[in-house]
């Protein structure tokens, strides 16, 4: 081969190379600019306030924490760390509720902390159109110190008499899937943390829990029971020591019969631990 035809024949290749390398580059470039677009076409507009999308939540989880009783330290210690893993299983867009068991007068339980996850690093599918470190610290600023301050200052509410686990039930239910963007979350879950031993003056179980068949029957059953609107239930159970005799299987078996008669489902039973 001569060398006009070497030199033409290594021009053409770098040609070819050159625009296969400009067409890798121009698809490249296309394809971050179409997930920009994409991912600006499918952000919500979400309410200041709360973080929580205005079109709908995508999950609620309701935390009712009965504290009416005192805990000891080491059950401190597992509720802090109870109520920390619940802010970690927030999906994005999901709407977190924390409720503290309090004397129900005329006015429903307020929440001391209401809000949505913005969504973590781990939300972020790629690199090319987001920033996982500036999700995180979005995540932490906005959603996780704010529950981290209301764990602390769930634990400093004092003692009371009564322990209204019934109508703390309806109440929180209420508020939380009662609203239009709650009632249509597909996703429901409520977390009682709680000696699950309801106590006032129309019904005690500090003899033991009733079949949930003599209750169904009273009109207290009638005014107090939540509609649970197919919302999943886990409990964690704060085990008294002096209340063994009560947290035996009747008790449990009350709780079940309780959450499906009001259409919701009895998941986890568990010990605070």
């Amino acid at each position: 081969m001569s060398r006009r035809s070497l030199r033409t024949s290594n021009r053409d290749k770098n040609k070819a190379l050159g625009w296969i390398l400009g067409s890798i580059g121009i698809a490249i470039i296309i394809g971050i600019i179409w997930a920009y677009v994409v991912q600006n076409l499918v952000k919500r507009e979400a309410d200041r306030a709360t973080g929580c999308p205005k079109d709908r939540y995508d999950s609620v989880t309701v935390v009712l924490v009965d504290l009416t009783d005192p805990i000891n330290p080491i059950q401190s210690a597992a509720l802090h760390n109870a109520l920390l893993r619940v802010k970690t299983e927030i999906p994005k867009f999901g709407r977190l509720e924390i409720y503290p068991l309090t004397p129900i007068t005329m006015s429903a339980i307020e929440p001391l902390f209401m809000g949505c996850s913005p969504g973590s690093g781990h939300d972020i599918d790629s690199s090319l159109y987001g920033n996982p470190e500036l999700a995180d610290r979005r995540w932490k600023q906005q959603f996780a110190d704010k529950v981290d301050a209301v764990v602390a200052e769930i634990q400093k509410i004092p003692p009371q008499d009564n322990s209204p686990l019934l109508e703390g039930i309806q109440s929180v239910t209420v508020t939380a899937f009662g609203t239009p963007l709650g009632a249509k979350a597909l996703d429901k879950r409520v977390i009682i943390i709680s000696d699950m031993i309801h106590h006032t003056s129309n019904l005690s179980m500090y003899q033991g829990a009733p079949a949930f068949d003599i209750l169904k029957s009273t009109q207290y059953y009638h005014r107090v029971k939540p509609t649970l609107r197919e919302a999943k239930v886990d409990v964690f159970l704060i085990v008294r020591d002096t209340r063994l005799n009560v947290q035996q299987p009747p008790l449990y078996r009350f709780w079940v019969d309780y959450m499906a008669a009001s259409n919701g489902f009895l998941r986890h039973w568990e010990p605070l631990q």
